[in-house]
C-alpha cells in the first residue's frame, strides 16, 4: 500500500496564520514609506518653485505680488523678461493642495501645500526655506 502525500488541515492553517503575522508586520511598514515618499516628493516640488522664485526675483527686483491658489497660475506667472518659463509645470501628484501668498507687496512669499500622504503632512515655503509641519 502507498502512502499518500499531501498536507494536513494543521499545516495548511500554521502557514495562513504565518503569512497573516508576516503581512501585518509587512504592511504597515510599506504604507508608511509611501507617506514619507509622497512627503519627500511635495518637499521636492515646493524648492522647485523656491528656486524658480528665487530667479524671479534676481531678473524683476521683487517676487509676484498677486496670489495663487493653484500650481498652474503661479507656473504661468513666473517667466522671464524675454517670456521663457522658469519652471515647467509639476504633475501635481505629491500634494492636494497649493496656495502661493506674496507678503510686503512681493517683498517676500509664502508658499502652503498638503502633501497627499495618509496624515495630510503640511510643507510651508518661504523664501529662507523649506519646512514639514
Amino acid at each position: 500500500m502507498q502512502k499518500q502525500r499531501g498536507f494536513t488541515l494543521v499545516e495548511l492553517l500554521v502557514v495562513i496564520v504565518v503569512i497573516g503575522i508576516l503581512a501585518t508586520i509587512a504592511v504597515p511598514r510599506f504604507l508608511a514609506s509611501q507617506d514619507r515618499a509622497h512627503v519627500t516628493a511635495a518637499v521636492a516640488d515646493v524648492d522647485h518653485f523656491r528656486k524658480a522664485l528665487a530667479v524671479y526675483e534676481i531678473d524683476y527686483g521683487a517676487y509676484p505680488d498677486q496670489g495663487f491658489g493653484n500650481v498652474g497660475g503661479i507656473v504661468a506667472a513666473l517667466v522671464d523678461p524675454s517670456g521663457n518659463d522658469y519652471m515647467i509645470l509639476p504633475d501635481g501628484q505629491s500634494f492636494n493642495s497649493f496656495s502661493y501668498t506674496p507678503i510686503n507687496n512681493g517683498q517676500s512669499y509664502e508658499i502652503q501645500v498638503v502633501a497627499t500622504d495618509h496624515s495630510n503632512t503640511g510643507v510651508v515655503a518661504d523664501p529662507t526655506g523649506t519646512t514639514v509641519q
